[in-house]
């Protein structure tokens, strides 16, 4: 049996909860992705929106299914694109070839697309995050 992700919709009440007084910048990432959450839920049904992990660990931290038929994309969430690897998203590609690969940052300024460990991917800054996902 797997512990379920458990997300809030508050990031100050996440602050609260978890007991931090102030943020630190390993806190940012972990507020993105309620931040994220909040965006895909605004646009897309409950159902069309997953969370990924296998069984050695790796994971994804949104996986989109937008439409029947439809690529299914790949999210992850990091304060900053420095020093980000891929090898969550390049598991989960193995088992699901096909669709983009996003990955969202707070200190992106404009989108770039790069291969991180093999794996292409879309750097997105947070500020543009709704636009695209209004395209999909």
């Amino acid at each position: 049996m797997h512990q379920p992700r458990v997300y809030m919709f508050d990031t100050g009440f996440v602050a609260y909860f978890r007991g931090w007084d102030r943020l630190r910048a390993e806190d940012r990432g972990t507020l993105l992705e309620h931040l994220v959450l909040g965006e895909l839920q605004a646009r897309f049904l409950p159902g069309a929106i997953f969370y990924w992990r296998d069984k050695q660990k790796h994971e994804v931290d949104f996986v989109l299914k937008a439409k029947r038929g439809a690529a299914v994309t790949a999210i992850e969430c990091k304060a900053s694109a420095a020093g980000f690897r891929a090898t969550g998203i390049a598991a989960f590609r193995r088992r699901h070839p096909v669709g983009p690969n996003l990955v969202v940052c707070l200190d992106a300024v404009r989108r770039s697309a790069r291969a991180v460990d093999g794996v292409e991917v879309e750097i997105v800054p947070y500020a543009m995050l709704g636009e695209m996902l209004d395209a999909i």
